[in-house]
This record gives C-alpha cells, sequence and structure tokens, in this order.
C-alpha cells in the first residue's frame, strides 16, 4: 500500500511594527517535495510551490485569511502550483493548479528596542495531501 509522504518545513518571518494597530502582511512562497513510497521505495513526488500571506493584527493572526492560534496547529485547504512530477504519474501537469491540505503553526516572539517593537513569526509548514491523495 503507497502512503503519502510529504516534506516539513521551517519558514521564518518577521514584521516589523512601530504600531499594532493596522494589519501587517507578509507573503511567504515556499517549495514543498512531495510524495508517495511503497515498500521503502519512492513511487512519485511532485514538487509544488505554496504561497503562504501572513497578516497580523493587535489580536489576530490569519494564515491565507485562516486565523490560526499561535502555537496550535491549523488544517486548511490551500491551492499549489505544481512545479514538476518525477516518474510521470501525476494526472496533472507542470503549471497546474492542485489543492493541497496543510498544517500550519505559527509561533510569536516580540522583541523590543528603544523605539520599536518587532513581532518575530515562526511559521511552521507541512503538506499532508494532495488532491485527495
Amino acid at each position: 500500500m503507497a502512503e503519502l509522504f510529504v516534506c516539513v518545513l521551517l519558514v521564518v518571518g518577521s514584521v516589523t511594527c512601530t504600531s499594532l494597530s493596522p494589519l501587517n502582511t507578509e507573503s511567504l512562497v515556499i517549495n514543498v517535495t512531495a510524495g508517495t513510497v511503497a515498500d521503502t521505495e519512492l513511487q512519485q513526488s511532485n514538487n509544488l510551490q505554496i504561497n503562504l500571506n501572513i497578516s497580523v493584527s493587535e489580536e489576530q493572526v490569519m494564515v491565507n485569511e485562516v486565523p490560526v492560534e499561535l502555537s496550535e496547529v491549523t488544517r486548511f485547504n490551500c491551492p499549489a502550483l505544481l512545479l514538476d512530477s518525477i516518474n510521470g504519474s501525476s494526472e496533472f501537469e507542470s503549471g497546474d493548479l492542485v489543492s493541497t491540505v496543510t498544517r500550519v503553526m505559527v509561533s510569536q516572539n516580540r522583541l523590543y528596542s528603544s523605539s520599536d517593537q518587532v513581532l518575530a513569526l515562526q511559521v511552521f509548514s507541512e503538506v499532508i495531501e494532495m488532491e485527495g491523495r
């Protein structure tokens, strides 16, 4: 039986704020390799590109317009651009937009200087499913 494997990514971004009232947004484009393994052999892999838009306000953090709780895992559907497919068994072609199920966790650290406050965000992202596979 084939099972899905995914690449777990650590993406670190930072948002500099002098005031936390307005919404601050950071866009992260990440490349992910996801594939299937059967009997410890790689059967197929797909290289995907995912865009995560991280928005931060005083009360809330959102990833791709989905509210997330800090230091908790959130699961949501996320479109991805298929860059290429290895071993040719994909029903999709390079450049196709595919649906993925992605889990993210955002942690936040506040850093202070004499005049500014900086929010340092760590974003952990994992693709757990692609187009129902």
